[in-house]
C-alpha cells in the first residue's frame, strides 16, 4: 500500500505541474490522491472483513471416518441420516446427523459409486458399476431389500421422491435406465446420457450429463408433457409402456468417443 500511495501521489504531482497553478495545485492534487488511496484501502478492509465473516460462518464441525474410497453421498433429511458409497470396498456407510457417527455398514456387489434417497419412502439407491446392478436399501432396517439390473455401468443415480421414480446413468452403454420405487423394475431405457443424473421433482424433469459429448440432455415423460404433477402420479407413469418425449439436448453433438471408465476396485 506504501508504494502504491507513492506512485499515485507522485503521479499527481507529475499532473499538477503540468498546470500553470503552483504549490496550490500540486497541494490539491496530493490531497486527491491521498483520498483515493484511502478510499481504496478501505474497500480492501471491507472486502477483507466480509471475507472473513463468511468462512467465520462455515467451519468443519467434524470428521467422520468411514470405508474405503468414500466416493458419493446423500442426505435423508427426514431422518437426518448420511449414506456414504465407499467405492473400493463395495461398502455403504449410514451416519447419524445428530451424534456424526457410523451407525452401520451396508454391502453391496459390484462396488458403490452412487447413492440417492428418496425421503418420503426412506428407501436408498446405490449403483454398483461393476457389476451394472442398483443395490436398493431399507432405510429402516438398513438391509439390502432388492438388487436391479440396469445399463452397463451403471453411475450417477437420482430420485424423484413424487413420482417414487429412480433415473441412473449407464456411462458404459450411454443409457438411463428408469426404475419404479413400487416395483424395483426397470421400466424404461432412454438412450441418452453417461453421468451424472439429477432430477426436478416439481416438473418431472429428469437432467443427463453427457461426459464426453459436452452436452446435457434433457428427459420428460410423455404422459406428464405439459401436465403438472398430481397426487400419487406413478400410477400414470410407472407402467411398462411407460414412453419418454424425444430428449432435448443442451450444448454440441456429442462425441461417442470417450476415455475408459476408472476401475472401482483398489490395485492390488
Amino acid at each position: 500500500m506504501r508504494l502504491l500511495q507513492r506512485v499515485v501521489i507522485l503521479a499527481a504531482v507529475a499532473v499538477a505541474g503540468l498546470a500553470p497553478a503552483g504549490a496550490t495545485t500540486v497541494a490539491a492534487a496530493s490531497a486527491k490522491a491521498a483520498a483515493a488511496v484511502r478510499a481504496a484501502a478501505s474497500a480492501k478492509a471491507a472486502a477483507t472483513g466480509s471475507m472473513q465473516a463468511a468462512t467465520a460462518a462455515v467451519k468443519v464441525t467434524a470428521t467422520i471416518p468411514v470405508g474405503n474410497g468414500p466416493i458419493g453421498v446423500a442426505v435423508s433429511p427426514r431422518t437426518d441420516t448420511i449414506y456414504a458409497a465407499n467405492g473400493s470396498d463395495g461398502t455403504v456407510s449410514v451416519i447419524s446427523g445428530r451424534t456424526n457417527t457410523v451407525t452401520a455398514t451396508v454391502g453391496v456387489s459390484g462396488g458403490a459409486v452412487g447413492v440417492a434417497v428418496n425421503p418420503r419412502t426412506n428407501t436408498v439407491y446405490v449403483t454398483n458399476p461393476g457389476s451394472d446392478t442398483v443395490s436398493v436399501i431399507s432405510g429402516r432396517t438398513n438391509a439390502v431389500t432388492a438388487t436391479v439390473g440396469v445399463g452397463g455401468g451403471a453411475v450417477g443415480v437420482a430420485v424423484n421422491p413424487r413420482t417414487n421414480s429412480i433415473y441412473v446413468a449407464d456411462e458404459d452403454t450411454d443409457t438411463v435406465s428408469v426404475i419404479s420405487g413400487r416395483t424395483n423394475a426397470v421400466t424404461a431405457t432412454v438412450g441418452v446420457g453417461d453421468f451424472p443424473v439429477a432430477v426436478n421433482p416439481r416438473t418431472n424433469t429428469t437432467y443427463v450429463a453427457n461426459f464426453a459429448g459436452n452436452t446435457v440432455s434433457v428427459l420428460v415423460p410423455t404422459a406428464m408433457s405439459g401436465a403438472r404433477i398430481r397426487k400419487n402420479p406413478d400410477r400414470a407413469l410407472l407402467g411398462a409402456s411407460i414412453a419418454f418425449a424425444g430428449a432435448a439436448v443442451l450444448g454440441s453433438q456429442p462425441d461417442r468417443r470417450k476415455p475408459a471408465r476408472a476401475a472401482t476396485q483398489p490395485a492390488p
